[in-house]
């Protein structure tokens, strides 16, 4: 059988692996699970925002991939720096050295003055030269000089350079790249020209330039480039793009374009994803497997990719490291965690089952200690769970805003429903006006003008049944073939309409042509019923916007017929309108002015841009990013609402883009900035943050409740220990319970009451000694004591004995405490007790002091003492010395300081001792210091003795820099407390300054 000590420690043994496996290893446990929680959840948001920047990435590959586009892109940078610039041929040589050291150098430029003259420069190969001066000479003359007369005259020469091209089409296409022939081989031409707004012209051009207005944009010449095609490098854009791209891309992650026909090129534009450890061989084969299954993106392996063809041989693609997903930060500080908490339970389990170091805890701290792991854990758990919640919460939130753009959208074309239906109100009021039926066709002039310039109405025609026009927009803005269709709408409407109109009928050739010209007019708007059915439906909707495509463009036509003094049917109104121009109206109104006031309650920015042509965005604010361009392109090649995010002046922001359905000449975009739902989400953290901590203090604060209740009794007794050692005592315990902590209250009330006598000796002890300093003649003595505990053993006086001398006593009792403060007070009052021939010889009172110690206390105790008497009228002193610390005298004449050896026992040790007596001058000038064992044998900061040596040097250096015995005094004992760093004293200290002043002088009257 095991015996009570092996049964403990085996008990300790198995207590010490429970505690580690129950303490440490569930709460890790828990920990890791609840986060392999949160991370999958990451881990798929992770992975759509990586394939969504991917996506985008690719498309601008695709996009820019093209060499014209890239190259295009490059000259358009190049124009626009010498835009801002005058030019020089020192300019344009430093720019052509440059230029052929890179990837374009392959591209001829050419520039021009605002003469249209060729600038040459150093180095000019004259290429080209001649003729393309006459090409441009021909192209700018409309701008430099007002005048196109070159155009046809340089024909010859445009075919010669640049093959079977029309002069006249290469004035619309300046500022792109044309392909031509160049010299029978196939290349490109580009021509642009230079404007500045400081530079005013003269006059006095000698081929008649033409002074523009001030505030105008001033011809300062242009530039021309050439280059053939043969000479573009392979792949020139895909890889400049890719170098640009993977340097701007994250750790792990790069973009390349695998060519199928060409795997030479594919290694080249790949090498970033090669080094990042992939097999060509590998990615080729994963690439083609994607498109073998029509899927863009995929998970591989050990990475993710995603894909987008650029031609039958090229496929763009990204890839991204699923290593690069892994949350390593946070890992790392759950593994910290995790260490933390099991070394932690290890320390505090071995100290307490294994070396008992921990035998005793107070009830508070276990109480405390438990409910602050039993909360830590759940709360640590709600933490990552709420940490979940505010990704999840905040995807939710994202996908909600982008719902919200695509609706806002949405009502944007939605809502243009409502500007037709004030073009209509518009139009009706107009069709039912009384000005109207009394033909007051001046009136009607001048809301046409009206509406003409507000851009309300394209035309307002008013026709008579008698087929002529009362009213029609002036020639200039409208055309002859816009006059014969809203004429035949009229005729035949009237005809419809059974009303009698003079010339049809009797002439049936011109009925024939209206017939003629309506079924043609049918046929452009795209009606399948021909001109009857047209012009019924016309019939049964007047009054009403009619929606008609004619050609590239669609029209409203508003018809509305005015009954006149003759009939119901007298005239005829005609309004159009065109659908891009109220369009154009309705988008400025919704997104200028409505626009402020969603802006203002929803924070939703609205913008939009044209769907075709120069793709001008509005608000002119946003034009200015290209992002905006980029996605409204990507909308505009896929017809489909594009979202995503992005940055503006350095703040997020969630746009959505898509084309409008009632309005499809546009593109409209709803912008949200992201701070709105990071503040959302950061209040809610915030709350749950608040919530755990909540919970924390809540354990806390039930762990304090409950310690209360049981160690209540505790806190008194630990309140009654403040109160000794703050000298309260008076203290008193109240009645605790009737148990053993009842009995310790009883207890220590007693022991209070004899703390209280004790208090009571120390404030008798303390009367005893010296209040202040004394001065006698030339003579200062100062002196103070400080005791280790209540009763000290350290003994010092000084006093004046009939005016002449002065009496010095120190001395120090072994011991501390009562007994000790006893035998100083005996020793002082025995002192007190000698007769007046003997109190002033330090020898004989040594002896009689000695031997009534040595009879009361029989060697229990001893007291060691320094005796001296100064005679102020002599200016000597004599002293004998009881085994205590050596004095030091300084000697101000010499500047020396020396200790006063004096060896001898102790007063109390032996039954007969003989002392020795010294007599020494006392000079002006000249100090004593007393002190007693507790100073030097103090440590200091280095935990070294002060010494002999210490107080030496302390005093050295005071007493050269103080004059008064109490300045002495406080400087040695400021010194003593730095030096053991303010630091309780294990030993009584008593510090004793005598010093001789010097005399003042009399002065004598002459």
């Amino acid at each position: 059988m095991l015996d009570f000590s092996q049964s403990t420690a085996l008990k300790n043994k198995i207590n010490f692996w429970f505690s580690i496996i129950f303490f440490a290893g569930l709460p890790i446990l828990l920990l890791f699970f609840a986060w392999n929680f949160v991370e999958v959840h990451r881990y798929q948001n992770k992975k759509k925002e990586i394939f969504e920047d991917a996506d985008r990435t690719l498309f601008r590959l695709k996009k820019e991939g093209g060499d014209l586009f890239f190259i295009q892109k490059k000259v358009n940078l190049v124009y626009g720096e010498f835009c801002e610039k005058h030019i020089s041929s020192k300019d344009i040589q430093e720019f052509l050295e440059n230029f052929r050291k890179s990837n374009l150098g392959f591209i001829e430029f050419y520039f021009f003055d605002k003469k249209s003259d060729f600038i040459s420069y150093p180095g000019d190969d004259g290429k080209f030269r001649k003729v393309l001066s006459r090409l441009y000479l021909a192209l700018s003359e409309p701008e430099a000089f007002g005048q196109d007369k070159m155009l046809q005259q340089y024909k010859p020469v445009f075919k010669s350079l640049l093959g079977d091209v029309d002069p006249n089409s290469l004035i619309g296409m300046k500022g792109t790249f044309i392909p031509v022939s160049l010299s029978s081989k196939p290349g490109f031409f580009y021509w642009n020209t230079f404007y500045r707004s400081e530079d005013v012209f003269n006059s006095s051009n000698k081929r008649g330039a033409f002074q523009p207005d001030s505030n105008e944009p001033i011809f300062q010449g242009g530039m021309m480039a050439v280059f053939e095609e043969e000479k573009i490098p392979k792949g020139l854009s895909i890889q400049t793009l890719l170098g640009e791209i993977n340097k701007d891309c994250s750790e792990g992650n790069s973009f390349g374009c695998f060519d199928f026909g060409d795997l030479v090129f594919s290694k080249k534009w790949s090498e970033f994803a090669i080094t990042s450890g992939i097999k060509l061989e590998e990615l080729g084969k994963a690439i083609r497997e994607m498109q073998k299954k029509f899927i863009r993106q995929e998970v591989l392996s050990d990475y993710l990719i995603s894909i987008l063809p650029f031609d039958e041989e090229k496929v763009f693609f990204g890839i991204y490291p699923l290593r690069n997903l892994q949350d390593f930060k946070i890992k790392g500080i759950l593994l910290l965690i995790s260490l933390f908490i099991f070394f932690l339970v290890i320390l505090f389990a071995y100290k307490i089952y294994i070396t008992q170091e921990f035998k005793y805890i107070s009830i508070r701290k276990k109480l405390i200690a438990l409910f602050l792991y039993a909360t830590a854990i759940p709360t640590f758990s709600f933490v990552l769970l709420c940490y979940q919640y505010l990704s999840d919460k905040k995807d939710v939130m994202l996908n909600e805003q982008f719902s919200k753009l695509q609706d806002a959208i949405s009502n944007l074309d939605e809502n243009y429903q409502i500007a037709l239906n004030q073009l209509k109100t518009r139009f009706l009021k107009l069709s039912r006006s009384s000005f109207l039926k009394k033909r007051d066709i001046a009136k009607l002039g001048k809301i046409y003008e009206n509406w003409n310039e507000k851009d309300i109405s394209d035309s307002i025609f008013l026709g008579e049944s008698s087929g002529e026009f009362s009213f029609k927009p002036p020639k200039s803005k409208t055309n002859d073939f816009a006059v014969k269709v809203i004429t035949t709408i009229m005729r035949k409407m009237f005809q419809k309409k059974n009303v009698d109109t003079p010339g049809l009928g009797k002439n049936f050739f011109a009925e024939a042509m209206v017939d003629s010209l309506a079924e043609s007019l049918v046929s452009v708007f795209g009606g399948t019923g021909g001109a009857k059915s047209l012009f019924e439906q016309f019939l049964r909707k007047t009054d009403e916007l009619h929606e008609i495509s004619l050609g590239n463009q669609t029209q409203y036509f508003f018809l509305s017929f005015i009954p006149g003094p003759s009939g119901p049917f007298q005239s005829l109104l005609i309004i159009n309108e065109t659908k891009r121009t109220l369009s154009k109206h309705y988008l400025r109104w919704a997104v200028e002015k409505r626009g402020k006031k969603i802006r203002k309650a929803f924070s939703i920015q609205l913008g939009y841009s044209v769907n075709s042509g120069n793709r001008e965005i509005k608000p002119v604010e946003f034009s200015k990013y290209p992002f905006l361009k980029e996605i409204i392109e990507k909308v505009q090649s896929s017809r489909n609402p594009q979202t995503g995010f992005f940055q503006i002046s350095g703040e997020n922001y969630l746009i959505a883009c898509s084309p409008l359905k009632k309005m499809g000449e546009y593109i409209a975009f709803a912008l949200f900035p992201q701070k709105i739902i990071d503040g959302t989400i950061k209040e809610i953290s915030l709350k749950m943050f608040g919530i755990s901590i909540m919970s924390g203090i809540f354990a806390f604060f039930i762990g304090l409740i409950l310690s209360k209740q049981f160690i209540w009794p505790i806190r008194e007794l630990a309140f009654g220990i403040q109160a000794i050692e703050d000298r309260k005592f008076d203290y008193c315990i109240p009645s605790l319970a009737n148990d053993e902590f009842g009995d310790l209250g009883v207890t220590f009330n007693r022991m209070m009451e004899s703390l209280q006598e004790i208090h009571v000796a120390k404030v008798v002890q303390e009367a005893l000694f010296p209040e202040k300093s004394l001065l006698l003649g030339e003579y200062e003595v100062t002196g103070s004591s400080e005791t280790m505990s209540d009763l000290g053993g350290d003994f010092f006086d000084y006093f004046v004995i009939a005016d002449r001398y002065i009496l010095t006593l120190i001395g120090d009792v072994t011991g501390h405490g009562i007994s000790a403060a006893l035998l100083m007070a005996m020793a002082k009052s025995g002192i007190f007790m000698l007769e007046d021939n003997i109190i002033l010889n330090p020898v004989a009172s040594l002896e009689r002091i000695n031997q009534m110690i040595f009879r009361t206390v029989k060697k229990k105790k001893m007291m060691t003492f320094f005796y001296s008497v100064i005679d102020i009228q002599e200016n000597k002193f004599l002293f004998s010395n009881a085994g205590h610390c050596y004095p030091i005298f300084y000697t101000n004449s010499e500047q020396r300081l020396d200790f006063l050896k004096l060896p001898a026992y102790p007063l109390g040790s032996r039954n007969k001792t003989r002392y020795q007596l010294i007599e020494k001058r006392f000079e002006s000038e000249d100090v004593l210091v007393l002190y007693t064992d507790g100073i030097v044998e103090t440590k200091d900061i280095n935990d070294e003795m002060i010494g002999f040596h210490g107080i030496e040097k302390m005093a050295l250096s005071t007493l050269m820099n103080f004059s008064t015995s109490r300045e002495i005094h406080d400087q040695l004992w400021k010194e003593f407390e730095t030096s053991r760093d303010f630091r309780p004293s294990n030993d009584d200290v008593t510090l004793i300054v005598i010093k001789r002043r010097i005399a003042p002088k009399n002065n004598k009257k002459k």
